[in-house]
């Protein structure tokens, strides 16, 4: 899912991750992004800073607090270079942060690595769920059996 309020980026984004063979959807604002995100589900969100009805990081916050039961990948997209800027994003609860403009190869590097992640995490829920495997989300600690 792309979440940008600028038509070009949203197009230039959702063109690269198609062409890799991604399935997409876009949203424009927050409150578009979060009704496609109760009805497509995405494992990856590509979410602007800035959007005109509330800040990408709050929507990112929503995603990660409110929305608990899932977890998608999270990628803050933004001109803002600054190591403040990524830290709000990563305590917001960003897994990346990419920097505009977009290169389409750390696109496209970055995509395969939030796969990568998303890949171990489920055959974690997968372990966990068939028992061999008891995760203490609160100390962040992993006890296998």
């Amino acid at each position: 899912m792309v979440v940008d309020d600028d038509r070009l980026m949203r197009f230039l984004l959702t063109e690269i991750l198609n062409d890799a063979g991604f399935e997409t959807r876009t949203a424009s604002n927050c409150k578009e992004a979060l009704m496609l995100f109760d009805e497509f589900e995405p494992d990856l969100v590509f979410c602007d800073w800035e959007l005109p009805d509330a800040a990408g990081v709050d929507f990112v916050r929503h995603i990660r607090y409110v929305q608990q039961d899932r977890r998608p990948f999270i990628m803050m997209v933004s001109a803002h270079q600054s190591s403040v800027a990524v830290e709000l994003a990563l305590h917001a609860g960003a897994n990346d942060f990419l920097s505009k403009p977009v290169k389409k190869e750390e696109l496209l590097a970055r995509t395969a690595e939030a796969q990568r992640v998303q890949y171990l995490e489920q055959q974690l829920r997968d372990l966990e769920i068939s028992g061999h495997l008891t995760v203490s989300r609160g100390y962040y600690s992993l006890y296998a059996s």
